[in-house]
Parts: structure tokens; sequence; C-alpha cells
């Protein structure tokens, strides 16, 4: 790892530096095994002594004298600027690369999703469980007779003893083009096995669907919604309007303006584009298409372009950019003809399409039986319309409804993931919703989306699904996709992710409903956990590990995520040279660092410590978390600590032989209740092992806790 993959590439990097290399694929024709309707791009970015792996590099203060070097001798230092990291945005900052040696890239914050969640292996079950992961899949599969099939070289389908997550039938292995298969494909016989999130590789469409899928679960704000896959801000970016380059972004006059543009719509990079239709433009039909505000990008919409269409019918697709189309848009009165279905879909709304696609099937003999207010009606609304104009027609376009409408299975699977979040922010509340729903958050879901051994289910309403998540054991939120009222559960490590659109997201009870508050603290968006976890904080992840600092928290021994991060602290405070610790799921890995460690902001599934919270870490907790009003009186007193430590042993000694009868005082309402008690023994053991932590010598150096209760 480190080296780089093209070797024959260092005398170029030698000579010119740092580059960041691009290849694009504008033809769409780039890989025939994997068809696409729009354009894509290989990126690659350089790295310092790109000539040699991690372990042989050195460092970059002392690197090894056989690092690749520049002509007049100086190490290469890679193309990464300095502070060229944004961990805040997935933009890399306002002010771009210099192109100097040394900064030639910047970059933003990046999401990890795990491929087995996205794909579908983790929903499939493995005997009376989820399968955890490809490898259990693999080996303990439960449908065997769906997935224990795979294709011979004669195209015969053979049983085996493993489970296939996919396989495509031998004439469309190597190229998807091929006449042996294409006359597969349209004979309709089986072409895939395995998972359906796979089936229709050869299917440019549906491979389109499967970006989006992979782009949600990244967090992208377009993917699923807006068919935008692209950071919105990269797109007030104008392209380089250079003649000097095959890259050209100015439209031809000799071609009446048909193109080629440029648009960073793809994909983030500027790449080349049609207006099809244009009066006076090519016979032949160039492609891709380009978005339909083109025209109205940073990159032209000050050039006055005067573009001529063929025709003003919409199904030609010019006057669709120009504005000039005959015909009724809306949906209950455009014409049912590949005119509407061109109308409709400029306008780049899924109801809008859905309700079109409804009368239309209503008006069809053929469609009219279809189940309409199926769940997989919305995407087949969602992928009739795109950014730019599809060159189909409604016969075309209903029979993809149909599809989707008599599937089995749903034809878009939710996975979600997030990003960094401040611990404190929550989205809107809601206004209209029960008491119990109070503290709901609107655009606010939490990933992972789904919590080990749960998948989301379609509920009837927003409080079947938190009354959902209070039934399940390890439950710690809830997010309710509107759309479709898909309920999704997520545990104890998940993380906030704000702009959510259309999810509504909660605790499977609020703060006022909660019966049992002793010793409890929000983290934010109402994530309530005990005192121990207050110094924590979830999405963070240390590196590098300490020698010999990385272990497995098998969950056999800690089946709870609290108890695995509660023994990830413990390893911490047993080794001398450990600063702070990072308990990861659902891998349930334990790192221990030291005090040369970074940090990393937004890593789903992360939680990260000092090996003991000391007292400041504590106070801090209540000056920044909790509600003014809620806060306890701290005051630095001589002869507080005796008394406070004396109180403390008398009453964890009275609780351990009297079970109290009345409410527990928690550490949010301190100053609200009057400190009485009611529980068992085991929270009187509890309590001691805190106070016994508080009371530590540290505690004694620092400042002594006079905590005002009021009298009863």
């Amino acid at each position: 790892f480190g080296e780089a993959t093209n070797p024959a590439q260092m005398p170029i990097i030698k000579e010119q530096g740092d580059f960041v290399g691009i290849a694009p694929c504008t033809d769409l024709k780039c890989d025939v095994r994997f068809p696409s309707p729009k354009p894509y791009s290989w990126l690659s970015m350089g790295n310092w002594c790109p000539n040699l792996s991690w372990d042989k590099k050195g460092t970059k203060s002392h690197p090894n004298p056989n690092c690749l070097k520049h002509s007049d001798g100086t190490f290469i230092k890679g193309g990464l600027c300095e502070n060229g990291f944004n961990h805040q945005s997935f933009l890399p900052g306002p002010e771009p690369p210099t192109g100097e040696q040394g900064c030639v890239y910047k970059y933003g914050k990046a999401t990890m999703v795990k491929l087995d969640d996205v794909v579908g292996i983790t929903s499939e079950f493995c005997g009376k469980r989820r399968c955890k992961d490809w490898l259990d899949f693999r080996f303990n599969c439960s449908n065997r007779q769906h997935y224990q099939r795979q294709f011979m070289l004669n195209g015969q389908i053979k049983s085996v003893d493993y489970c296939v997550e996919f396989d495509i039938h031998p004439a469309c292995e190597a190229s998807c083009q091929a006449p042996a298969c294409l006359d597969l494909l349209r004979s309709g016989k089986t072409a895939y096995l395995g998972l359906p999130f796979w089936h229709g590789r050869c299917d440019p469409r549906a491979n389109d669907r499967r970006v989006e899928t992979v782009g949600f679960a990244l967090g992208l704000p377009g993917a699923l919604k807006s068919h935008l896959l692209v950071e919105p801000k990269l797109l007030q970016r104008s392209c380089p309007a250079s003649k000097a380059s095959s890259w050209s972004c100015v439209p031809l006059a000799a071609l009446h303006f048909a193109g080629p543009y440029c648009t960073r719509s793809f994909n983030g990079a500027c790449d080349r584009c049609y207006i099809p239709g244009v009066a006076g433009g090519p016979a032949e039909v160039q492609r891709p298409w380009c978005p339909l505000d083109v025209l109205q990008s940073p990159t032209y919409k000050d050039l006055g372009l005067k573009i001529t269409c063929k025709s003003k019918s919409a199904s030609w697709h010019c006057c669709l950019y120009t504005g000039t189309c005959d015909g009724d848009s809306a949906p209950g009165t455009a014409p049912l003809t590949d005119d509407g279905l061109a109308l409709v879909a400029a306008r780049k709304n899924t109801e809008d399409m859905k309700n079109f696609l409804k009368r239309a099937a209503s008006a069809s003999n053929r469609y009219r039986a279809l189940p309409l207010d199926h769940s997989n009606m919305h995407w087949a609304a969602y992928f009739a319309w795109d950014a730019a104009p599809l060159d189909r027609t409604l016969e075309e376009a209903l029979a993809e409804m149909e599809l989707y409408l008599t599937s089995e299975r749903p034809m878009v699977t939710l996975f979600s993931t997030t990003t960094t979040t401040l611990p404190t922010v929550a989205g809107p509340r809601p206004n209209n919703f029960p008491p119990s729903l109070a503290c709901a958050a609107r655009s606010v879901s939490f990933g992972p989306l789904d919590m080990p051994g749960s998948m989301a289910t379609p509920t009837a309403n927003l409080e079947e699904c938190q009354l959902k998540c209070r039934k399940t054991k390890g439950c710690f939120h809830f997010s309710m996709l509107e759309v479709g009222n898909s309920c999704h559960l997520q545990g104890f490590s998940a993380l906030a992710q704000e702009n959510s659109l259309g999810f509504i997201s909660g605790p499977p009870e609020c703060w006022q409903a909660k019966k049992d508050k002793g010793l409890l603290i929000d983290k934010g968006h109402d994530t309530y956990v005990s005192l121990s976890f207050a110094c924590m904080a979830w999405g963070s992840s240390f590196s590098p590990a300490l020698p010999g600092a990385y272990s497995t928290l098998e969950e056999k021994d800690f089946p709870s995520e609290m108890e695995a991060t509660l023994e990830c602290q413990k390893r911490c405070i047993d080794r001398k040279d450990c600063k702070h610790f990072t308990v990861s799921f659902p891998i349930r890995s334990c790192i221990l660092v030291g005090k040369d460690a970074m940090v990393t902001e937004g890593i789903q599934g992360a939680i990260s410590g000092p090996s003991k919270c000391d007292d400041k870490s504590m106070q801090s907790y209540y000056w920044e978390a909790l509600p003014k009003s809620e806060q306890p009186t701290w005051r630095t007193t001589s002869s507080a600590l005796s008394v406070l430590g004396l109180g403390m042993v008398a009453l964890a000694i009275f609780m351990s032989t009297v079970l109290w009868r009345r409410p527990a005082c928690s550490a949010r309402s301190v100053q609200s209740c009057a400190c009485d008690h009611a529980e068992s023994v085991e929270r009187s053991e509890r309590l001691m092992e805190w106070h016994q932590a508080t009371s530590s010598h540290e505690l004694v150096e620092s400042r002594a806790w006079d905590i005002e209760l009021p009298m009863e």
C-alpha cells in the first residue's frame, strides 16, 4: 500500500511534479460490462514518495533516501495542500489549490459505508438471525434454494454448497454488447443470479439506480431526491471556457450551438454534453444530453446564446431547454402522449410524474389493473424523470412502471450512513404531533440506518415506529422516512445526520415521559445515556494505535454496545501510556492511542473518549449540554469535599440495604427534585462506583463540587 499502481508515471512525476489524473468516460462506452446512461470519471491523486510502500517511505520529515525526487533533487511531496482536508464539508474549502508543487488538490470530509449493508447481505437471514457480513452469508444464508445457484460455462444453472452474492450468464460476462448477450436479454431467459441489488448489470437504467442508491448511503443530499449526485455548491463553479483543448466548453457556432457544452452535473468534473433537436445541428444524435438548466448554469447564463429548435414538440426535447414547447405540462391535464410525458418530466417533480403515470395507466387496458398505490410506484415515478431529458416513449415508461409494480421486492432499498454533526444541534421540531413525540426532529436521521439484527418495515404512522423502537432491545433512536412510512431503528452508537430530507427521528421515549431519569444525560439529539459516557464523543476516531493496542470486543463477552464501550475505556485505564480510546461498531474493535494521536470526526459507529472522565470534562458537559434552568450549581468550598465524601459513603451504605420508594434525582433535573431515590441494590452499587470515580485524587487537586439540592 502507498505505492503508485502505474510505475510508468514515475518519469512524468519526476519531470512535471504532482498532478491530478482524470480519465473521463464521455462517450458512455468505456466499460462494455457496465453500460451507463451518464458520463463518469476516474480520478487519481498523488502521494508523497509514490515509488515506495508505506512501510518503506520513512516520514515526511525524514524520508527514505530512495524516495522519488524532482529533477532538482528535492523529494516529491505529494499533491495534498497544507491544511487541504476540510472535515466540516464535502467541499474542500473556498480557496482552490495553487497548482504549485505539493498543492494540487484538496478534499472534503468523506463518509464510509459497508457494501454488505448497501447490497442487502446484512438484511438476509443466516438461521434465526441476520447475516453479519459477506462471509457469514456465504456459508450460512437461510434462503439456500434461491442463493445456492451458479452458472456453468455452458449457461446452465447448477446447485452449489455455498451462497452466491451475484453471478451473470457467461454470454454477458465479458460484454453486454456481445450478440449472444443481446439475444439472451431479448429472450427473457435468466441472466442474473444472487442478490436482487445486482440484477440488471447490463441495463443502464438499473446501473443508474444502483449509483443513486450508493450515493444515498454516502449521504449525498440529492441522491434519490433530485438525481443530483454532486455537492450543490460545486455546481455554482463555472467550467473554463477554453478553446485550446479537447475539453472545450465553448459550443460551436458551426453546430448552431448544439454543443459541446460543459456541465459539472454528472460527477463534479467539467464534462461535455449536447442539446438535442437544434435546428441546423448534426443529423446524428450526440450524447450525453445536457441537464435542462445548462443554459442557466454559471458557465453560460451571461453569454446570451440564441438557440433555434427544429420543433416545438416536447418529444424533440430542444424546446424544453428554451421554454418554447407547445402543450400543457400540468400532470392532471397534460396530453397522454410522448409529448405529455416529456413536458411533465421537465417539471422534475416525482409527485407530478406519479399523477401523470396513474392517469396514463388508468386510460390503458393493459395497465389499469396494476396496483397503482404500491410503494414501488414512488420509485417508478422518480426514475421516469431526470435532470436531463430521457429519450423514452410513454409506452416504454408505462412498461417500466409495470416492472416496478409487479416486483416481489422493493426496487430501491434505502440504507443511509452519516457524517459529522454537532452533538447539541437538532432539526426543527414538528408542532403537529402528540406529546409522546414532542422531541421528534424533522430532517434528521441516524446512521447506520438499521441497527444489527433490524431491518426497515412499513408502519402506519410515526407513533407506531416509536413504539417499535421502545419494544426493541438496544434501540436508542428511530428514523422514519415519510415516503412509505419506512421505519428504521438505530442503536447506541448511531450518529445523527442532519439535512436528511423526508426523515423524522426521535428516541424511544422523550425525556418528559421517562419515569427513571436517575443519573441520565442527553448527549444531543435526545441520546440519553448514563454519566459514565459524559466525556465521550460520538463519531470521533483516534489513530494511530499504540503497539499491540488493537483488540476485538466479542459480542458473547460484551453483549451490548454500552458494555463494549466501557470495557474499551477500562483497557485504556489499565495501560499507562494510553490517553484515549476508540471503539468502532459493528466490527467491535477497540483501539488505544497515546498522547500524540490525531482525531478524525464524522466516522459512523465510532465512539471515543479519554481514559477517564475527570471533573472538568464532567462540569463542561453540564455547561454546554444542559438548559440553564436545569444545570446544577457548582461552588468551590474548602470543606465541601469531606462533607460530600462522607455523605455519599453513608448514602451508598444505606441504599445497599434498603429499597427506597421515591423517584430518582437525575443529573439533568438535579435542582427540580429532592433527590429521593427508588432503586435496587444494583443501582446503589453503580452509584457507589460513580462516587468513587468522582472522589479520586484528581478531584481533590482541582476543585470540590458542592451540589445544592432543595430541602424537602
